[in-house]
């Protein structure tokens, strides 16, 4: 198979700087090449899976080429496919040592962090799990393990655990568990006393 199927996109230029909502960012047009000879092969080695993530490699790699970045949504749409597929393979190349140079990680935005919190914040305002999976395109498991991993952190904060001891119990990042606890204090779910101590304060005005 010879066939070479080309995209015209979009994507957001690299020098704009993070947090500029996306209406707001400079685009660059972009040639991405969605299919390529290669990729047959890459089919019968390495299943559907694999080759969803090389192809989100080599779109993420031209994008860069030309002075532009793709977000995790950009990803999701091109490849048809989930923002939660997209965090599962970035993640799973990230385990194998493979840097992928998303928006979010060029900008240290951290698209599925943002997620993250955005599912806890939906269901600190009262709605189900069930809806907070719908509305994010998670899977129902995924929700439940997230809000479980969540409360479990807050009370072993409220015990006045060390972060690494959480960190290390939880089996989540320290940086995220300050985004979490920022999060919870928003929601008075934090131990006055146990932020003081944990001196975090300036968490809470990001």
């Amino acid at each position: 198979m010879s066939f070479s199927g080309k995209l015209a996109f979009w994507g957001v230029k690299k020098s704009v700087p993070s947090g500029t909502p996306l209406s707001q960012c400079q685009r660059v047009k972009v040639e991405l090449t969605l299919t390529a000879p290669e990729d047959e092969e890459v089919l019968q080695r390495h299943g559907v899976a694999g080759l969803r993530r090389h192809r989100l490699k080599r779109l993420v790699a031209e994008a860069n080429q030309a002075g532009a970045t793709l977000t995790y949504e950009d990803l999701a749409n091109i490849l048809t496919c989930s923002l939660s597929t997209i965090c599962r393979d970035i993640a799973e190349l990230h385990k194998k040592g493979e840097y992928v140079g998303t928006r979010g990680q060029i900008k240290n935005i951290g698209r599925c962090r943002v997620s993250r919190l955005e599912i806890l914040r939906l269901l600190l305002e009262g709605a189900a799990e069930h809806e907070a999976a719908a509305r994010f395109g998670w899977d129902l498991k995924n929700v439940r393990r997230l809000h479980h991993r969540f409360h479990q952190a807050v009370q072993l904060f409220n015990k006045k655990m060390p972060l690494p001891k959480i960190a290390k119990i939880t089996r989540l990042s320290p940086s995220l568990l300050k985004d979490y606890f920022t999060l919870a204090a928003r929601y008075d779910l934090i131990d006055e006393t146990a932020w003081l101590e944990a001196d975090l304060p300036s968490a809470v005005d990001n």
